[in-house]
């Protein structure tokens, strides 16, 4: 690993980068918007059983100590794994803070490995800022400045599939492989500040060990269950959650139906190997993968 700090983004959240349309202005244009995804919730009409933590993650020993002094720390992860630190977050609004950014801006070519939201459904027309404004499917925006923007290895990590569209349309750029997380470089750094914005105070504070090895963190958006899919295929019926921060060319401009009797919502498939899942099935640390919103 290259010496700096690699942030991975992950899970249920649309990520709008710096130039691209729709996007509000935060302490840095590069925003992640969190998706709260609730058993009480239906998207799409969809009946689901899915829910969601926010949470930091990270190898302590890749760290010095001094963050575990940190009153946030203490009340807010679990210190029990030195390789494996987990840290739930619960503030409105997170910024992520390199004490050093080299490269800013630059694109890494894995960036086409990620996600597009209009390229799985290509009636996605604009971005609703009025729901991406509500704390009751938004409750969580993470701000960062661009370093080296790219994405991680594509899914599954041992061996990368091709990923459909589940209406069998092709064309665009897709099927292709794909990678469920976001890769951001700060090359320089040595220090990674996660702050509290709104209330202007550092939730923790990570100084790598070795100024010659580099570390990594993750923010991921992770489900507390996941559900294994019967048949020959697997749709990632987690996208419908993404369909409400949108306005759609349908008849009413809205999510799509997708209930026992209507499958309008155009999802990602995979087909199974040897009946195993192709997105890493119950032991997954998520599989609920961010997607960008336009080309970039």
């Amino acid at each position: 690993m290259a010496a700096g700090i690699d942030v991975f983004f992950t899970g249920l959240m649309l990520i709008c980068l710096d130039g691209q349309p729709n996007c509000p202005d935060k302490p840095y244009r590069n925003n992640a918007w969190v998706v709260l995804a609730d058993k009480s919730s239906m998207p799409c009409g969809w009946e689901n059983d899915t829910e969601t933590d926010l949470k930091l993650l990270f190898n302590g020993q890749e760290f010095k100590e001094e963050f575990r002094d940190i009153q946030w720390a203490k009340d807010h992860c679990e210190f029990g794994d030195e390789t494996k630190i987990s840290c739930i977050i619960k503030e409105r609004t997170v910024c992520v803070n390199p004490d050093k950014v080299s490269a800013p801006g630059k694109i890494d070519p894995s960036i086409r490995s990620l996600l597009r939201i209009d390229e799985i459904d290509r009636r996605f027309k604009a971005v609703n800022l009025g729901i991406l404004n509500d704390r009751q499917y938004v409750p969580t925006t993470i701000s960062f400045p661009a370093g080296v923007i790219g994405a991680g290895g594509n899914w599954p990590q041992n061996k990368p599939i091709q990923w459909y569209r589940s209406d069998g349309n092709a064309g665009g750029a897709l099927p292709r492989e794909l990678s469920d997380r976001v890769k951001v470089f700060y090359g320089e750094a040595n220090i990674l500040t996660i702050s509290d914005c709104a209330q202007n105070l550092n939730l923790i504070v990570l100084e790598r060990k070795n100024p010659e090895v580099g570390a990594q963190v993750t923010i991921g958006n992770f489900a507390k269950t996941l559900r294994a899919y019967p048949g020959r295929y697997e749709d990632l019926s987690y996208l419908l959650w993404y369909y409400p921060l949108g306005s759609w060319a349908t008849p009413h401009g809205l999510c799509p139906e997708y209930n026992d009797f209507e499958r309008d919502a155009v999802l990602l498939r995979c087909v199974k190997k040897r009946g195993q899942s192709c997105s890493g099935g119950i032991a997954a640390d998520t599989r609920f993968w961010p997607p960008m919103l336009i080309p970039y």
